[in-house]
């Protein structure tokens, strides 16, 4: 599929894409509808992409549990109020130098294009700062 490039009048080629997603800390609503947004976004740059979802939260990442996520799977959780039912979570946050390995050795052996950590501001921070040094 060709998609315009942001900025330029060309085209690049996007090739079929495998996403991460994970649920991290506490419940909040709209996480089902972050992902149906991550689904669609990707199915619509190319209708063969992957969006994997990681069961238990990071626990789940951590250990490569993962649900591949479809249109018949979405439509039971999509605008449900309880915000993250679909893949669970744990407290479990990525601090750790081998948490941190953990989770580039899902990434690298499930051939992920991309992770999305969904969370709140703390987990993202801290995400970051534990990742810093690789990214």
């Amino acid at each position: 599929m060709r998609v315009p490039f942001a900025g330029h009048h060309s085209c690049i080629q996007i090739s079929c894409c495998r996403v991460g997603v994970v649920f991290c800390g506490r419940q909040s609503p709209g996480g089902h509808n972050v992902i149906w947004g991550l689904h669609s976004a990707l199915k619509s740059h190319n209708p063969k992409g992957t969006l994997l979802g990681f069961v238990g939260g990071t626990e789940g990442l951590f250990v490569k549990k993962t649900l591949d996520i479809t249109n018949d799977i979405l439509s039971t959780y999509k605008t449900k109020v309880c915000g993250y039912d679909l893949l669970g979570r744990t407290k479990d946050q990525i601090r750790t130098s081998e948490q941190v390995n953990a989770v580039m050795s899902t990434c690298q052996e499930l051939k992920l294009d991309g992770l999305v950590i969904i969370g709140g501001v703390t987990i993202q921070h801290r995400c970051c700062s534990a990742c810093g040094d690789i990214c």
